[in-house]
């Protein structure tokens, strides 16, 4: 499936701005001459050499662009059945517009404008793999910035020009593009650059590949569980027995001191880090299947727990891995997240001697490969305690007696709603306990 993707481009000086314009007008006079050229019934590689001969200053990459471009335009017109000696260039509509006399002042002016961004102001550059993507106009990552580079005329340092272009929803296919060039794999892309009211926007076209699954849970997985507080991912490998292999976390807290987009890059790399190990391990993914994850709301007395969530970069993170999974031949497996936590700090953590968080990857992780998890004998027998359970109840009642006493004493009306959300919380406990 092949996507087209705009954004904006921002030449770095006045200097670049005329030299990428200069660029445009060489390459539109290329396609008009190749395609006069080729009604005088040349061969293609004749009009390539005269093209070369006489754009001296045109790249030859251009010029492969320029003859192709001029070849569709022709094979387009006869498809339709058109006269291919009147074809205008610049759009026929404004050519029309042009030759009305009664246009004057601004009206005129600003239709010879378009007509000369129509006529002049395109460059395209087609894309080869062998040539890293694009031979000419290149996409390249630095730090949180996309640029531009593109191969001048006379200059012998190519022209960098920023990008300009915000990801604009969860199915933004920019995020995949960004994802596929960290990757540092050779796709081909092909770049069609524009003059729009005298500025300059930019036009990727690549293929998403859709590979064939070749790491799956027939080898064992890989859980994940990301935890806010300290905020980290903790990664717990697995055996298709279900047995915990290794384990390890990358921090994440550095995260919350980014701008926007510069987060944006570093979760990216994140995600690259993760798919790495189940490339090394030879494991499938699996991660918890999350559609919302709740914020809070303004009033509900946790104000800092807000503010550590509101900067919580969970979905993304997750959405960034399962894409690079699709991408990498990986098999992403989904679970529901429901207990994973409870279950990994009362049953695995004391028994594998880990901690909670690697215990509810582990959980994460069996589920992933269907294993259920039962209640440990040890347990049932301290359910079945009544001296244990008495000291439970007695427990939860005077835990709840301190939080009656800590809410009669807060004065503050939204402070006290999370008093009594525990409040109410302890009351059911109790309830089922009785």
């Amino acid at each position: 499936m092949f996507i087209t993707l705009r954004f904006k481009v921002i030449p770095q000086s006045k200097e670049d701005y005329e030299e990428i314009s200069k660029l445009m007008r060489l390459y539109g006079s290329a396609v008009r001459y190749a395609y006069n050229r080729f009604l005088e019934n040349r061969s293609k590689n004749e009009v390539y050499h005269l093209v070369r001969k006489t754009f001296k200053d045109l790249p030859s990459w251009y010029v492969e662009s320029a003859i192709g471009e001029a070849l569709e335009i022709l094979e387009s017109v006869k498809s339709r059945g058109e006269n291919p000696r009147k074809v205008v260039f610049g759009s026929k509509e404004l050519f029309v517009k042009l030759c009305i006399h009664h246009l004057q002042g601004w009206r005129l002016e600003e239709v010879k404008r378009k007509w000369n961004e129509k006529r002049k102001g395109r460059l395209v550059s087609i894309g080869h793999a062998e040539n890293g993507g694009n031979p000419n106009i290149k996409l390249l990552l630095k730090d949180d910035e996309t640029y531009l580079s593109i191969t001048s005329t006379r200059r012998r340092k190519p022209i960098k020009a920023k990008v300009k272009r915000k990801v604009k929803s969860k199915r933004d296919k920019w995020s995949i593009l960004i994802g596929m060039i960290l990757e540092g794999k050779k796709f081909p892309y092909t770049i069609e650059l524009r003059k729009e009211n005298g500025e300059i926007y930019g036009y990727v076209t690549f293929q998403i590949p859709i590979p064939e699954v070749k790491i799956t849970k027939d080898n064992g997985v890989i859980g994940i569980d990301i935890n806010a507080r300290p905020f980290h991912l903790a990664i717990a490998e697995i055996g298709k027995d279900g047995n915990l292999i290794s384990y390890t976390r990358i921090k994440l807290e550095y995260l919350r001191n980014f701008s926007k987009n510069r987060k944006e890059y570093e979760e990216w790399l994140v995600a690259h880090k993760v798919v790495s190990i189940a490339k090394e391990k030879n494991k499938a993914i699996v991660i918890e299947d999350i559609n919302n994850l709740p914020k809070g709301k303004r009033g509900d007395g946790r104000r800092k727990l807000r503010k550590i969530l509101s900067k919580f970069s969970y979905n993304r993170i997750l959405e960034k891995i399962e894409r690079l999974c699709k991408l990498n031949g990986i098999e992403i497996i989904k679970v529901n997240p429901a207990w994973t936590s409870v279950q990994g700090k009362l049953k695995y953590s004391p028994q594998l001697n880990i901690d909670k968080d690697i215990a509810g990857a582990y959980v994460i992780a069996r589920r992933g490969l269907g294993f259920k998890e039962r209640v440990p004998k040890n347990y049932k027998k301290l359910l079945n305690d009544k001296k244990f359970m008495e000291y439970l109840k007695e427990s939860l009642k005077q835990r709840q007696k301190q939080l009656e006493e800590k809410l009669k004493a807060e004065t503050n009306i939204y402070k006290q709603n999370p008093i009594k959300e525990d409040l109410d919380k302890l009351k059911k406990h109790l309830a089922l306990l009785k």
